[in-house]
């Protein structure tokens, strides 16, 4: 688990698994495959995404894989490959030792499916994420594809659907792009899959240029039940430097500031830091477990890195803007 050894060992099984050879007889079957669902849909463009044992399970594995998105028919054996090989990123080995289960027992499958030309993409939450209790569905949304998003680099628009006298009301954080009736679309639908599962759940979903919705898939939602109790800290004799943003996994810790711009920084991060950064990617599951806590400049509570932040029990706070200017490297602060 230390972070050097780790990424030299990541290193070079990517490099065996992106160099090994695809038998001939499997190349062409996925061709023809691939032309077939081009024939079938009408697609130019695919998503390759893996669908790995273990995921979105007991444990979440969020954004821990790797997807490869716009593919075009001429790029398919190579995307195959990238994504197998993401299986040995160092932050997915990480993760899998973190939880105790070694290669065998987590097989990956590569799964191909058109592409949706999204003009809004997001995440529907049919629960509050951090142990608040709340009655709506919360729908988040950018424009285009949900990457950005789900990898923690952008803070997204909120609507949230919740009953009403008058049957369902629809708030908004700004002029979001869908209307109510697709709103109201989306949380119905959230709902019908969280009885179906009996769980709460976090589901992705687009809408294409003709304002067709479409559910992308569904997975248990990481829900922080209860938080540790801590003894109360006295901080009524220092400044608050930040008072906004949004707490995506509950908790209190103090720590001396470390900041970072890219993940190249991750193995510098020292032990009880609290984390300072402009976005949570979920590669920066690799510094979880010598961090007392995270904030965040962007970022929301269905990121992928949020879901393993309450798995982990970190506290983590997104939205913080401007948290890399009032913050400064070596400061001693309370989250």
């Amino acid at each position: 688990r230390e972070p050097h050894s780790l990424a030299a060992i990541s290193e070079k099984l990517i490099e065996m698994v992106e160099e090994a050879e695809i038998p001939e007889r499997l190349a062409r079957e996925m061709g023809e495959s691939l032309a077939a669902l081009a024939m079938r849909t009408g697609a130019k463009h695919f998503a390759v995404r893996s669908s790995a044992v273990g995921e979105d399970s007991l444990l979440s594995f969020a954004g821990q894989y790797e997807s490869v998105l716009a593919v075009g028919a001429d790029q398919l054996i190579t995307a195959y490959r990238r994504v197998l090989a993401g299986k040995y990123s160092a932050n997915a080995l990480y993760y899998r030792i973190n939880a105790g289960l070694l290669d065998e027992e987590t097989p990956m499958a590569v799964v191909v499916q058109r592409m949706i030309d999204a003009s809004l993409s997001g995440v529907v939450t049919t629960r509050e994420s951090a142990g608040i209790p709340r009655a709506g569905v919360v729908i988040r949304l950018v424009e285009g594809l949900g990457d950005q998003l789900v990898g923690g680099r952008c803070t997204p628009e909120t609507v949230t659907v919740t009953p009403s006298a008058e049957g369902f009301r629809v708030e908004r954080s700004s002029l979001a792009g869908i209307t109510d009736d697709q709103a109201l679309r989306l949380a119905s639908w959230a709902r019908r899959i969280e009885s179906f599962y009996q769980a709460a759940q976090e589901i992705e979903w687009s809408m294409d240029r003709q304002g067709v919705l479409y559910l992308l898939q569904a997975r248990p939602h990481r829900i922080q039940e209860k938080v540790a109790e801590v003894e109360q800290l006295d901080v009524s004799g220092f400044a608050v430097l930040i008072d906004e943003g949004e707490a995506a996994s509950l908790g209190a810790a103090c720590g001396p500031v470390y900041r970072i711009a890219h993940e190249q920084q991750l193995a510098e991060v020292p032990e009880g830091a609290v984390l300072v950064t402009a976005v949570t990617p979920p590669t920066y599951v690799l510094a979880l477990d010598r961090v007392c806590a995270v904030v965040a400049e962007q970022g929301s509570a269905a990121d992928h890195f949020a879901s393993v932040a309450r798995e982990a029990g970190v506290p983590l706070l997104v939205n913080a803007r401007g948290a890399l200017a009032v913050l400064p490297a070596g400061r001693m602060v309370t989250v």
